[in-house]
């Protein structure tokens, strides 16, 4: 299977079917694939940890490099006993297709009245109800061990905020960057660890 990207004559017989291909595989080198794809049908997925919006002045840190497991581990309190393997980290860059531009600002309009003159309109004579940025950057923060959502969320959160004192030691002008955590996600010391819900068919009728 894993083959197949390299051949087009391959990888265009390959459909959704290849679902079906490695659960009834029994080779060893898919185990952990079929691991994966048991784990989505009973809805035993990764359990969402913490986010954080990254002001643009701190796109610099968007990357695997300044934000990855091993760095998260490196700010384990004492008691925490997570791992690498506990983590995941997922980037996400959103924008209008020209990064952190108006794509409206570089469009032309033409009156109904005149279709031989093109004119530039800005955003404030089409509405007011416009975005102030264009560009957004989101670090999402998920964990294989719902158990240690606390750990994780509080260790990352660390390294956020160690992250923003750097920033802003290196550039004094950049003292308005700061990743500010969502209180919103904030868990609580006593999370209550609810069981996974197991999707279960009727066959009775």
């Amino acid at each position: 299977i894993s083959q197949s990207i390299t051949s087009p004559h391959m990888y265009q017989s390959l459909t959704d079917e290849i679902v079906r291909d490695i659960e009834r595989s029994s080779a060893p080198e898919l185990r952990e694939a079929r691991d994966i794809i048991a784990r989505i049908h009973t809805r035993d997925i990764y359990k969402f940890v913490d986010e954080y919006i990254l002001p643009a002045d701190m796109a610099s840190i968007s990357n695997n490099t300044c934000i990855n497991e091993a760095k998260i581990v490196g700010y384990r309190s004492d008691n925490d006993d997570f791992v690498e393997r506990d983590v995941l980290i997922d980037f996400c860059l959103i924008h209008y297709g020209m990064r952190r531009d108006n794509p409206v600002d570089r469009i032309n309009f033409y009156s109904k009245y005149n279709t031989a003159e093109k004119f530039p309109i800005s955003s404030g004579l089409i509405s007011l109800c416009v975005p102030e940025k264009y560009e957004e950057r989101i670090i999402r923060i998920f964990t294989r061990t719902p158990s240690k959502r606390g750990q994780i969320q509080g260790a990352a959160r660390r390294l956020m905020e160690e992250l923003s004192s750097r920033i802003v030691a290196s550039s004094p002008s950049n003292s308005s960057a700061h990743i500010t955590p969502n209180r919103g996600l904030t868990l609580p010391n006593n999370l209550p660890q609810s069981p996974v819900k197991r999707r279960r068919l009727d066959f009775s009728m």
